[in-house]
């Protein structure tokens, strides 16, 4: 968190478990140092519901941080535009890529759709990934 008083980062933590705080609604809280205010102040409860109706579009349907974007830094995509599903799909493989060549001896990166053919029909899997086992199993 980017919150560094312990004590606050921990307050922060606390009432966003318990009160099932939005990301939004942390990030303002922060932002407007609800912490402090709410410390300062000798009667809590205007602070309170003035926080409660600022926040409560974000807090009106709890599960809406599903359909938020995702944040996918680590792709490496510019941030100014939208991108296609197989673009996102195109780096989170070159990702995965670079990570297997890391892990070394005993992992392949097999392919990107691996095609696998049934007697019904033909399926793609997206991540052809593989484990190899280089030790036989033993007998106990």
């Amino acid at each position: 968190m980017r919150v560094p008083n312990p004590a606050k980062r921990q307050y922060y933590m606390r009432e966003t478990a318990e009160n099932a705080w939005s990301v939004r609604t942390l990030d303002r809280n922060i932002s407007s140092q609800y912490y402090q205010r709410l410390l300062a102040s000798q009667i809590k409860e205007p602070v309170v519901n003035e926080m409660k109706q600022v926040t409560a579009e974000f807090q009106n349907d709890k599960y809406k941080f599903i359909k938020n974007p995702a944040v996918l830094e680590f792709l490496n995509l510019p941030t100014n535009m939208s991108h296609t599903e197989s673009q996102i799909e195109k780096a989170i493989i070159d990702n995965l890529h670079d990570f297997l060549l890391e892990l070394g001896k005993g992992y392949a990166f097999v392919e990107r759709q691996k095609l696998i053919r049934t007697d019904a029909r033909d399926y793609f899997i997206d991540l052809g990934l593989l484990q190899l086992h280089t030790q036989m199993f033993r007998p106990y």
